[in-house]
């Protein structure tokens, strides 16, 4: 057999009882093999209690997993306690580091090679392991003596990357705190999207549309508007002699027979200023 493919892994969704998962690409051992399943593939399946493993000699190129009952009770229990998860399991070659290899077996060419292949599996397998894990950038060139965590964890606090120091660091705020902020923004999102809800739907919408002359009627007499905004204190006067003003009114009829007589009434005037 060649080792033709770098694949290790694969996940498989909705699985049930007596599911072949069918896996392409190489495995020798039928213990050589983990299945996960539940949060962040937090779970580890039994060998030949959860699942049953067949494998493809004499290649051994690809190989399947029988899904046991035991298995799919375990993932319902796990979604009967977090209605979030997911009915899925992955399956992963996990080999030891560890060697059979003896003067006898040695000699025999069909030994040596599934060995020297077994090494190139844990090649792979560490290669995926580092692929899933956070490292620095490529450009990073680390010196002897780089030791990227120095701190002692703090508990209630994360670690992170500090470039003036060079090394990690204790958040200074208690992850406690950060939660807060965020909760904060939240709580603003919300909000919006509260107003957005209470514009949504034809209705609202339609009354805003309905109301659109007007809006554009206040828009067009806004020098008006500002005008009157300028002379308020005048406008409260006006309003505290409002009875005056309308017993003005009340006699138009009066006023404008004054105004007629205009004349008149500067004559007496002119009068009752010699007398």
């Amino acid at each position: 057999m060649a080792i033709s493919t770098e694949k290790i892994a694969e996940t498989f969704y909705d699985v049930a009882a007596d599911d072949e998962l069918n896996n392409n690409y190489p495995l020798y051992a039928d213990d050589e093999v983990e299945v996960i399943y539940g949060p962040k593939g937090s779970l580890t399946a039994i060998l030949n209690t959860d699942y049953e493993v067949e494998l493809s000699g004499p290649n051994y190129d690809t190989f399947k997993i029988i899904v046991l009952q035991s298995l799919v009770d375990k993932i319902d229990d796990v979604i009967e306690d977090d209605a979030e998860q997911i009915n899925y399991v992955t399956v992963r070659r996990k080999l030891d580091n560890k060697t059979s290899v003896t003067q006898e077996n040695v000699r025999y060419v069909g030994f040596l090679s599934r060995e020297i292949e077994r090494i190139t599996m844990r090649f792979q397998q560490l290669a995926e392991r580092v692929g899933r894990a956070v490292s620095l950038a490529p450009n990073f060139i680390a010196s002897a003596d780089f030791d990227p965590i120095y701190v002692e964890p703090k508990d209630g606090h994360a670690l992170v990357w500090d470039g003036n120091l060079g090394q990690m660091r204790n958040t200074n705020a208690p992850l406690t705190a950060l939660e807060g902020d965020a909760q904060t923004v939240a709580d603003n999102i919300d909000a919006v999207i509260s107003v957005a809800a209470d514009l949504d739907g034809p209705d609202n919408i339609g009354s805003v549309v309905a109301n659109f002359t007007n809006i554009n009627t206040v828009a067009g007499i806004s020098a008006a508007v500002t005008t009157v905004a300028g002379i308020a204190s005048a406008v409260s006067t006006v309003s505290g002699i409002a009875a005056a003003v309308s017993s003005v009114s009340g006699n138009a009829t009066n006023i404008n027979t004054v105004a007629t007589n205009i004349a008149n009434v500067n004559t007496v005037a002119f009068i009752s200023a010699a007398v």
